[in-house]
């Protein structure tokens, strides 16, 4: 018969897991709304209730011993479970709950367009949560039902689902061109403008890191994507774009740059765990990414 300190068991296997999947017991405290305290009782009384340790010190600190090694291939069975009792849960044509996903920097800004509007109706019940890094190392995988990013993590705890190759130029506002003139050369371009700039643009677009270097003005650099492209908006420079979000307002700029050997293109990648990719909420929001930059 199930007891008390059985249950108190399961409760410690899955604290026990989010340790470990956070790296600290800080950030595990954090993801579940619980104290460190609560933590360290639950995995102390696992401890006494088994007789064993599950943490021992080495050369860089605390570190899982290999019978702790064995309760976490238990927790990650246990975790199963429930991810199977929320397949059942949700195994209706009612898709409700919430979705987690885990942004790249700068990616989001292709996200925007009526599909969204149209899977919110269709969907009113499901809720979708997003959280931005500045690179795909800064995301816990652990945590997130969903990943947009530029590159692949190396860890393989995520699938790829789909990969997308978006064009994008170098734009210019209205107000910009009409204070500054129109760039006729090359030269001119890197010489005379003045350009509105995101770090990560050096990893994303093949080719910018060098041309980078030969600008002469860099007025604004910012490593929010909303933060520069509002900047080239208001007319505070010229800046790299994704083709989908040019507008009236907008001039491209960028008739010179094939000679300058920028490939005007970037990838951007959609995973999720293989475990949960079938589960209704997680179909659902897949396919509206995948319809979302397919046609941005």
């Amino acid at each position: 018969m199930l007891s008390k300190k059985d249950i108190n068991k399961i409760s410690g296997l899955l604290y026990l897991l989010s340790v470990i999947q956070n790296k600290s017991k800080r950030k595990a405290s954090e993801s579940l709304s619980t104290s460190i305290d609560t933590l360290n009782k639950y995995i102390s009384e696992l401890e006494r209730d088994l007789g064993l340790k599950i943490f021992s010190n080495g050369g860089h600190g605390s570190i899982v011993s290999p019978q702790g090694q064995e309760l976490l291939v238990l927790a990650e069975e246990l975790n199963d479970i429930l991810h199977q009792l929320d397949e059942i849960a949700l195994s209706t044509n009612m898709v409700g709950g919430q979705v987690k996903i885990g942004v790249e920097e700068g990616v989001s800004q292709t996200l925007f367009n009526n599909k969204i509007i149209d899977f919110i109706m269709d969907y009113p019940d499901l809720q979708i949560a997003s959280s931005c890094c500045d690179n795909v190392n800064q995301i816990n995988l652990h945590t997130i039902d969903i990943l947009l990013s530029y590159t692949i993590p190396s860890s393989n705890i995520m699938s790829l689902v789909h990969s997308s190759v978006l064009p994008c130029g170098l734009f210019a506002s209205k107000s910009y061109i009409d204070k500054f003139g129109f760039p006729n050369t090359l030269q001119e371009l890197v010489n005379e403008h003045h350009f509105c700039d995101n770090p990560n643009y050096i990893r994303q677009i093949q080719g910018w890191k060098e041309f980078r270097k030969l600008l002469r003005h860099i007025s604004y650099a910012a490593n929010s994507v909303y933060m520069v492209n509002n900047m080239i908006a208001a007319g505070g420079g010229i800046g790299i774009l994704p083709l989908h979000l040019k507008h009236e307002n907008l001039i491209n700029v960028g008739q010179y740059l094939p000679e300058a050997g920028i490939n005007f293109h970037y990838t951007i990648h959609l995973l999720s765990h293989p475990k949960i990719i079938n589960y209704p909420k997680i179909a659902a929001v897949l396919n509206l990414l995948k319809q979302v930059m397919s046609e941005p």
